[in-house]
């Protein structure tokens, strides 16, 4: 149905089809050459495109959705999925696959009784557990928010690729290859990390120039998103996530999640260092902003988005160290800000030197997308959160000790061949092991886990 179609044209038709603006040749017996790409051809091939192919291709409203999200147990992962499941949005949400490497809790304000909610561990790398989620159900939405960040994949490139490049592509197969009886909605995360070099204003076409592997991975499967969705296979979208903060809980491998730290960790009391300088400027936009925008984008028929893409850079706020720091002091006191210090890393700086300090976002204001009022807002709301015991770096749901030692074991098991666990570790491949290893260490804050221990 969606396969390629070649029409063969000879002769008028033809030269009126492919002639350029401004040519000046009246006609295919013309032989004069008005410019080096007026050349005549004899066949093109034609392929739907999202205009034509998705127009009526959206989540309608009026029925029952079934959305699956990978990346579940994240952080943005886990606010979507409150958000689809308990706002006020106009989706009817029949059935939401929560899924993650390690089975993803309840998501905040949801019940644990709701019905609508599966949570399933699940490494999707992994054909056959892919398979598996795909059992008896057929996904309206998709959204792929998994993913190892920046700082991970410059630190390990093997499992970079094979979380963001290679699952995603993988996913991307099986929806292909399943044959829904209608293209699903496919929400991508991408970054502002696909962007570098000496450009420090983004527009809606600026050139990617992605300066690490992050950034390189992401940018492949915005352009796998748009070719899928050009062939008809999903209703694809990829939206580029400028910094999202403050986000609550540990810090994460991002190499900007520092914006993140100077303020979380003070509003607990913590001392922070803070890796860049206080003029350095990084585009960021609130947590539930983003979550807010993502409902939007899911929501946006196929025919919204221009023909030649499907990616749309969120909307955001530029700021600066210095501003940050005094969103902080105006909020958490002096006394919060003095517990901030500077110690620049030339590793980060190296790589986000090359990130733009401020994106142009027309075409997501065209889009109906909306940005951040101000940064004092988000470090509000993450007090807010923090207030009511849900913003903590270590609480109810951060790993206890016993899975901190459970991650060392599973990186000596990996190292060593010849080291014994002292009980079965239930994992085909050892590669499985260290990957499930790295990603508890990541989740659990380890010096506050043994310091209490």
């Amino acid at each position: 149905m969606y396969g390629a179609i070649t029409i063969t044209l000879r002769g008028p038709a033809l030269f009126r089809i492919l002639q350029p603006a401004g040519c000046v040749r009246t006609g295919p017996a013309d032989r004069s050459v008005c410019s080096s790409y007026c050349r005549p051809r004899t066949h093109v091939p034609l392929l739907p495109t999202p205009y034509t192919t998705h127009r009526l291709y959206t989540m309608d409203p009026s029925i029952p959705h079934t959305v699956l999200i990978t990346g579940g147990g994240g952080f943005v992962g886990q606010q979507l999925a409150s958000r689809l499941l308990t706002g006020d949005h106009g989706l009817k949400i029949d059935l939401l696959i929560l899924t993650d490497i390690v089975e993803p809790r309840v998501p905040p304000h949801v019940s644990a009784d709701d019905a609508r909610l599966v949570r399933v561990k699940s490494d999707t790398s992994v054909k056959s557990e892919l398979e598996k989620l795909w059992e008896g159900r057929e996904y309206t939405a998709i959204c792929a928010l998994h993913g190892v960040m920046s700082g991970g994949s410059e630190a390990d490139f093997d499992l970079g690729m094979r979380v963001n490049l290679d699952a995603t592509r993988g996913l991307l197969e099986h929806i292909r290859h399943s044959k829904p009886s209608r293209p699903p909605v496919f929400l991508f995360t991408s970054s502002g990390a696909v962007f570098g070099g000496p450009v420090k204003t983004v527009e809606d076409d600026t050139l990617p120039a992605p300066q690490g592997s992050y950034g390189t991975e992401k940018l492949i499967c915005e352009y796998l998103v748009y070719e899928y969705t050009r062939r008809g296979w999903i209703d694809g979208r990829s939206v580029r996530l400028p910094t999202v903060t403050v986000r609550p809980g540990a810090p994460n491998t991002a190499l900007s999640s520092y914006a993140s730290s100077i303020v979380r960790e003070p509003l607990q009391g913590k001392p922070a260092i803070c890796p860049v300088a206080k003029d350095f400027k990084i585009f960021v936009t609130a947590p539930s902003q983003v979550v807010t925008n993502f409902v939007k984008v899911l929501a946006l028929p196929g025919k919204r988005f221009p023909s030649h893409t499907r990616t749309v850079n969120l909307p955001g706020i530029a700021v600066s160290t210095t501003e940050i720091l005094s969103a902080l002091e105006t909020v958490g006191g002096p006394e919060a800000r003095a517990l901030v210090t500077f110690q620049e890393s030339e590793e980060v700086r190296r790589i986000v030197d090359g990130w733009p300090g401020f994106w142009n976002t027309l075409r997501a204001f065209d889009l109906g997308l909306e940005a951040d009022k101000d940064f004092l807002s988000a470090v509000r709301e993450y007090k807010a959160e923090l207030d009511a015991g849900r913003g903590a770096s270590v609480n109810t749901h951060k790993l206890p000790f016993a899975l901190l030692l459970l991650a060392v074991l599973l990186g000596l098991a990996y190292h060593y061949p010849n080291f014994e666990t002292p009980f079965a570790l239930p994992f085909s491949t050892m590669e499985d092991a260290w990957s499930t290893g790295l990603y508890l260490l990541a989740l659990a804050d380890v010096p506050e886990l043994l310091r209490r221990t």
